[in-house]
């Protein structure tokens, strides 16, 4: 049947919560499982897309090479603005991640502290 939603995983078996394809089906639902599995899989780049895609500050629980690998932030910021904190900090100096993020979540201005005084990137 698959998980239909995030609910169904607190009950779901730790073998479950170590399974890619369980794993890369839940995070697609919705990616705050990231929180739930091993960290061997938070790292996965296939789960950390699809996580990234339904909760943005799944990036919270991805490695360095995720943070700074420009599309994974780009979906997170898409998501939630507020997840370029977890961005790398050469990926928060870039203008499009900025423009992304704070257009979806004014609040990410902080973050992207580069732009603060850009017109374009503050009236986003």
């Amino acid at each position: 049947a698959g998980v239909r939603a995030l609910g169904d995983l607190p009950v779901a078996s730790q073998r479950l919560l170590n399974d890619k394809s369980f794993v890369l089906e839940a995070a697609r639902i919705d990616g705050s499982v990231l929180d739930m599995i091993n960290e061997e899989l938070c790292h996965d780049p296939d789960i950390v897309r699809e996580a990234v895609k339904t909760y943005g500050l799944a990036l919270e629980y991805a490695n360095e090479a995720l943070r700074d690998d420009k599309d994974v932030v780009l979906s997170a910021a898409k998501t939630d603005g507020i997840s370029v904190e977890y961005a790398s900090a050469r990926l928060r100096e870039d203008r499009e991640v900025a423009l992304v993020a704070v257009k979806s979540n004014g609040l990410a201005l902080e973050f992207a502290e580069d732009f603060q005084d850009d017109w374009e990137v503050v009236s986003a």
